[in-house]
């Protein structure tokens, strides 16, 4: 005949187990909240920051266990969103400065540079990438391609080879290209080791040119100048190398030509 088993003290039954799901929700908050600080310089902090500030609210909703690390998830993730986004402010502000400015204020609109037409370019100097100091006065005689440029600028870029062909084509005595941007020296002596740019270049880092070369609100813009110094053309955007030849020897019509042509 069996024996029913000896009851069990309390101490010897087994003990349930807990519901562990929600202390987890807050160790992920948590975290998350550490990773989106350190991931906060890039946008993908942001989305780790958001992750978990929704996990520590559900915890914080759910359970009244382990709170103290849910509210530390919470907040460390608040931080990581607000960081994020802030640094995302910061570059593009900085791309929005970079991408808009030469140096200066921005220049008026188009109609301001034609109004230089058929004057005489002011003269000035700058120092080239191998240290020569050029004056715009010394090149009397000669046509002259003013260029103002920049790396980042993909037009720019664009018609690079461009000047690198005229200026093979065309001798010094004939034709001067220059190239002028507002970056630091050495990126543009590596760029223009990199592409083989021969033609002269400067740097207008720290340099603030005369009216019209000044505040130039677009790139690239390029100033065409006759034999007796003064400003022929200007051509804002990418030119083709047909057309940069054209106006570059004279070839074309300046744009004070095409407004009266228009008028007409």
């Amino acid at each position: 005949m069996s024996q029913d088993p000896p009851p069990t003290s309390p101490a010897e039954r087994p003990v349930p187990l807990r519901n562990s799901t929600t202390p987890r929700l807050a160790l992920a908050a948590l975290v998350l909240g550490v990773l989106g600080l350190v991931l906060s310089l890039v946008v993908v902090g942001a989305l780790v920051g958001v992750v978990g500030l929704v996990l520590g609210i559900v915890h914080l909703r759910r359970s009244r266990e382990a709170r103290k690390m849910a509210w530390l998830g919470f907040w460390l993730s608040a931080m990581s969103l607000v960081a994020s986004v802030g640094f995302l402010l910061l570059y593009a502000l900085g791309l929005r400065h970079m991408a808009g400015t030469m140096g200066g204020p921005r220049m008026a609109p188009q109609a301001s540079m034609e109004s230089w037409l058929g004057k005489p370019c002011p003269d000035f100097s700058v120092t080239t990438l191998d240290g020569t100091s050029i004056r715009m006065s010394e090149f009397a005689g000669r046509r002259v391609v003013v260029n103002l440029w920049a790396t980042w600028c993909g037009p720019c870029v664009q018609e690079i080879p461009h000047f690198i062909a005229l200026s093979r084509e065309v001798p010094t005595n004939e034709l001067v290209i220059l190239g002028f941007s507002p970056e630091d020296r050495t990126v543009l002596k590596a760029f223009a080791a990199q592409r083989g740019m021969a033609y002269p270049l400067a740097s207008l880092a720290g340099v603030e040119l005369p009216p019209p070369f000044h505040g130039i609100g677009a790139l690239p813009t390029t100033f065409f100048l006759d034999r007796e110094g003064r400003i022929e053309d200007v051509a804002v955007g990418y030119q083709d190398l047909e057309t940069l030849r054209k106006r570059a020897m004279g070839g074309a019509p300046t744009a004070a030509a095409k407004v009266e042509g228009a008028a007409e």
